[in-house]
């Protein structure tokens, strides 16, 4: 479909420019060079997008659309009309040399397109995320005021997910290390009852592996997740511990209706 739009375009420019010139001996001088082509059929297709938007189409309509078009090229360093002269030769002296210059800006297009759908994802993952700290530490620490213990707090009933991943150094001199976590009441964190979540022993062989912890917040509770993600058996942080943890999250896996 999108190479039909574009070879639509195609069409477009030669009815639309000087076509009248097809039969006429072409000057090569005056053709846009194919490293400069490909970025203004780039910023052309663009445009078209941004114009097809609800809200800069309607600002457009009183406009003159062709000039936004115009302005695609000129900000380039070129003409309409150069635009114009130089896909008329392509189209009647090299249609497969044309094909390949589009083939190139569906490229870029797909390119841009994956990035940007790279970025949503990356932006809708942060924003269900509940863990709002740092989602990554290295240990030793690099800072002496840097720590793994956590608190985080969730109001909103339903069955969560703590997950993270670690590479657990051959070298790390920690006693059974692991991940200590639980839940307690929001409104009596200093003497409610904590609720403990299974912990896990990480596995010293200095490859990821990832980690999951599940837990509920029942109807009506507000509750704070607490404890640390990385025990290391000692009373205090060691300098012998050795280990990355990374990818961090609390999320919802499932709604408590």
């Amino acid at each position: 479909m999108t190479r039909y739009i574009i070879y639509l375009l195609i069409l477009f420019s030669l009815t639309s420019g000087s076509c009248s010139g097809r039969k006429d001996k072409l000057d090569q001088s005056k053709l846009i060079p194919e490293e400069k082509l490909v970025p203004i059929l780039l910023d052309i297709y663009l445009t078209d997008g941004l114009l097809l938007t609800p809200s800069l189409r309607n600002w457009a309509s009183s406009l003159d659309s062709l000039s936004f078009y115009n302005q695609a090229i000129e900000n380039n360093g070129y003409s309409k009309e150069a635009l114009d002269y130089t896909i008329n030769y392509y189209f009647n002296k090299k249609p497969k040399q044309l094909i390949k210059i589009y083939d190139k800006v569906l490229g870029m297009l797909s390119e841009m397109e994956s990035i940007v759908m790279k970025e949503a994802l990356l932006e809708e993952e942060l924003k269900n995320n509940l863990w709002k700290r740092s989602t990554s530490f290295l240990l030793p620490y690099n800072s002496g005021t840097d720590s793994t213990e956590f608190e985080t707090y969730i109001d909103i009933p339903g069955t969560y997910a703590f997950s993270f991943s670690i590479i657990l150094f051959p070298d790390d001199q920690s006693i059974n290390p692991t991940v200590t976590a639980y839940t307690i009441d929001a409104d009596s964190i200093d003497t409610g009852k904590k609720y403990s979540i299974e912990t896990i022993n990480f596995i010293k062989d200095g490859k990821p592996h990832k980690y999951n912890l599940n837990f509920k917040v029942p109807l009506g509770k507000k509750v704070f997740l607490k404890g640390r993600l990385f025990d290391s058996g000692f009373i205090s942080d060691n300098p012998e511990t050795h280990a990355i943890i990374y990818n961090i999250s609390i999320k919802q896996s499932s709604a408590l209706i």
